[in-house]
């Protein structure tokens, strides 16, 4: 054995590997409360609608709007996604793994209610004008907004 280096006894390994866990949980755990779903609602709107103008308030107001007439537990993968949430707003990491179905779902149930929410269909499709959102749709309290009118009028 050489001089000047020491040993690591078991049980100071075994204490530092516990704090390290213990560290590392609370870590974990402080990121998933402090990453609301909202922020995750968000985060799907801008990557997956990256080519649209979207009006900045009305993305708020429709993520509070859909988190407060949503139950939690209902949303699809609610607390599943919430944890993965972080990387999947900063990497594209989930497109290559297994979980790229369950966020497959939530996306485009997000962007399905985005969409019939916002003035999108009564602009003609035009991607080139701001999208802004009008109120959530419900399909029995308010319906979509006539999509498609100038098509169906031009036929």
């Amino acid at each position: 054995m050489r001089s000047g280096i020491s040993k690591i006894s078991r049980r100071a390994f075994l204490f530092g590997v516990v704090l390290a866990g213990i560290g590392t949980s609370l870590a974990g755990l402080l990121c998933f409360r402090l990453f609301r779903y909202e922020h995750l609602i968000k985060a799907v709107l801008k990557k997956r609608l990256h080519y649209l103008t979207l009006d900045s308030s009305g993305v708020d107001r429709f993520t509070q709007d859909l988190v407060r007439s949503t139950p939690f537990h209902t949303l699809p993968n609610a607390s599943f996604l919430q944890t993965f949430a972080l990387v999947y707003k900063h990497t594209n990491l989930i497109e290559t793994t297994p979980l790229q179905g369950r966020f497959y779902v939530f996306e485009h149930w997000v962007i399905e209610r985005y969409m019939l929410s916002s003035d999108f269909f009564l602009n003609d499709e035009d991607e080139t004008r701001p999208v802004h959102y009008l109120g959530l749709y419900h399909p029995y309290e308010n319906p979509c907004h006539s999509p498609f009118p100038s098509k169906l009028s031009q036929a």
